[in-house]
């Protein structure tokens, strides 16, 4: 998420960070460094980034609430069967009890027919791990003393 956010950020220039992200001499690494450790945007009144840790939990406690399925992106991408199974959960959560006229699996193809990347602004490489490709031993080594366990308790730890 943090890889692909510092990516997003320089791509959107609505977005509040896209000045310092694009500066002259603001390098991917330093993107990514600024996610991880926080910082201030050159921007004038934009708010101070915070953390990597602060930031996603500033948002993710909605994540245990009742009426909230979180879907992981392996859940997704890791194999078909792994697609199909989060596919129906999110389908038992929309639906509930509500009937329909499609079986589960049309439903699920259907879904399926709807996914299209080529389409997205968040969807980048859709690769499981991709992260460990564009950190460098630096990188991890500072985000795991960060937010080591953050990373722990998603399941993305030592």
């Amino acid at each position: 998420m943090l890889v692909s956010y510092a990516h997003f950020i320089s791509k959107v220039p609505a977005h509040h960070l896209y000045e310092t992200f694009t500066q002259d001499g603001f390098t991917h690494k330093d993107r990514l460094k600024f996610l991880i450790e926080g910082g201030v945007p050159i921007t004038p009144f934009v708010a101070v980034q915070p953390h990597f840790t602060e930031w996603y939990r500033s948002f993710s406690d909605w994540m245990g609430r009742p009426n909230v399925h979180s879907v992981r992106f392996e859940d997704l991408m890791s194999s078909e069967e792994n697609r199909r199974i989060a596919t129906g959960k999110i389908i038992d959560l929309l639906w509930g009890d509500i009937g329909h006229t499609y079986n589960l699996e049309e439903l699920i193809t259907k879904m399926f027919a709807n996914i299209k990347p080529q389409e997205s602004v968040t969807f980048r490489k859709g690769k499981i791990g991709g992260w460990r490709d564009e950190m460098d031993e630096e990188l991890q080594a500072l985000l795991m003393k960060s937010s080591g366990q953050l990373l722990d308790e998603l399941g993305y730890g030592r």
